[in-house]
């Protein structure tokens, strides 16, 4: 789904604002808004929404054991690091597997068939996203985010996946 597609427009965006609008509580209006995010990911590619709901998840287990489990700084660093690592392992794969076999195939001729690879919607988005809210647990300017549904709001809220900004987990 596209921003400027009449699907999003004149149905999806509405239903959404109406929904919105129509409930008071916040929590259930985060759940709208989850719900409407996910359905727009989806929409996209059904598949590739596990990824973002996949990164998500390593991310909220990655910073709850860096706020609570982790009692020495050495401990937490590697928790960071190996975190940051697998964010950045599979945004690359995404992005540059394609380029990757290409040169190692004009060079040495194989493979002879190389993959296309979809890029997942906001992948760079919601990675650097992730990442940036991992660093500020370690960092301790925000605490680890007891529920995984409000991080997973924040990582893949539909209206910032493609033009942004990355936004602070404390904003």
């Amino acid at each position: 789904m596209v921003f400027s597609s009449l699907i999003f427009i004149y149905a999806f965006l509405p239903l959404t604002l109406l929904l919105y609008a129509l409930i008071k509580k916040n929590n259930l209006r985060n759940y709208i808004l989850l719900i409407a995010s996910i359905i727009f990911y989806t929409w996209g590619e059904p598949l590739y929404v596990l990824i973002l709901i996949g990164m998500t998840f390593i991310d909220w287990i990655s910073a709850l054991i860096i706020q609570n489990a982790c009692e020495k700084e050495r401990s937490k660093k590697f928790i960071l690091i190996l975190t940051v690592t697998i964010n950045l392992l599979i945004i690359g794969f995404f992005k540059y597997t394609g380029f990757l076999l290409s040169n190692i195939n004009a060079i040495f001729g194989v493979p002879e068939v190389i993959p296309e690879i979809l890029l997942p919607i906001g992948i760079s988005f919601y990675t650097f996203q992730l990442i940036s809210y991992v660093v500020d647990v370690y960092k301790g300017e925000v605490p680890a985010q007891k529920k995984f549904t409000y991080l997973l709001l924040y990582s893949s809220l539909f209206y910032q996946c493609i033009a942004g900004p990355i936004v602070r987990y404390s904003d």
